[in-house]
């Protein structure tokens, strides 16, 4: 079953945000958190984003659909079952994850689309304390970029150079729709936006099989792990323009890429078409963007 996408909170009801619930495809509805009238601040959590923001690389991959103002238009949404950084930061007492919609393969325009359209995202935003995500991803090609510079792809060589060569335009581009993406955010939001980047998926030393194999070699790895600097850098400075803070996970993913021995990245070379592929695992996600997104948010000066 996929991540709920709307737990709402007794607030929000009374606000009369129940009347634009979300849609969903196969999933039950989870009971909100009850907030107490006295006692710590509550923080209500609006988790938006990209496959790294939905659990993908977790386990199963399952369709689940945001209603929109249209009430026969849906847009669809992927996401992924298992626990990751936005599942356990709901585990704490005094936060609320109101509203789910990080969606795999979202580029930075589809997320203005979800902010702009989906009435439950932006009463979720309207409340909202903290709002976290990740982005740009998907407008670079990244994954794309890694696979054809892999033993992957029969043309490696060539079209790792072509995609190589052009990534610095479309890094440009991403960062400048991923800044757009925030200021819409930012106009529905009061809360604290903070944007995580990406990890380095192969260590720099290449991927190599147990039986020999090498699938990607030191060189093209070094290639892609500059380009996902390159994004992360581009990311961080046009988000921070905008008022929203960045946090860099590369460090803490240092030494569990693919080829190190204690991958945090899941890849199943049997099975190329895995969704969770080029993604976090568990591990991943609890050791890694976890800790990164808890360095920016102070439960106690968040909450109201």
């Amino acid at each position: 079953m996929p991540r709920t996408l709307l737990r709402r909170t007794a607030r929000l009801l009374a606000a009369g945000s129940a009347a634009v619930g979300l849609a969903l495809a196969g999933a039950s509805a989870t009971a909100a958190k009850p907030l107490e009238s006295a006692g710590p601040p509550q923080v209500d959590h609006v988790n938006l984003g990209d496959s790294y923001s939905a659990a993908f690389g977790t386990g199963g991959v399952a369709p689940t659909f945001l209603q929109t103002l249209d009430p026969e238009v849906a847009v669809p949404c992927l996401q992924g079952a298992g626990p990751d950084h936005v599942s356990e930061l709901d585990r704490h007492p005094r936060v609320t994850l109101v509203v789910d919609a990080a969606c795999g393969r979202a580029t930075t325009q589809d997320m203005r689309t979800i902010v702009q359209t989906v009435p439950a995202v932006r009463a979720g935003l309207a409340e909202a304390e903290l709002v976290s995500l990740t982005l740009g991803g998907n407008d670079v090609a990244w994954v794309e970029t890694l696979l054809q510079c892999s033993a992957f792809a029969d043309t490696a060589d060539v079209s790792c150079d072509v995609l190589l060569g052009s990534a610095p335009i479309r890094v440009a581009g991403a960062a400048a729709s991923a800044g757009q993406t925030i200021t819409t955010i930012d106009g529905v939001t009061d809360g604290r936006i903070v944007v995580l980047g990406y990890p380095h998926l192969v260590e720099p030393t290449g991927l190599t099989l147990p039986n020999g194999v090498v699938l990607m070699t030191a060189e093209r790895a070094v290639q892609i792990n500059a380009l996902t600097d390159a994004l992360n850098a581009a990311l961080e400075a046009a988000v921070e323009s905008q008022g929203a803070a960045f946090v860099d996970v590369t460090d803490r993913f240092a030494g569990h890429g693919l080829g190190s021995a204690d991958p945090w990245i899941a890849l199943d070379v049997q099975n190329l078409g895995d969704p969770n592929n080029l993604h976090p695992t568990v591990d991943g996600y609890l050791e890694g963007y976890r800790p990164a997104l808890m360095s920016e948010v102070s439960i106690g000066r968040l909450g109201r």
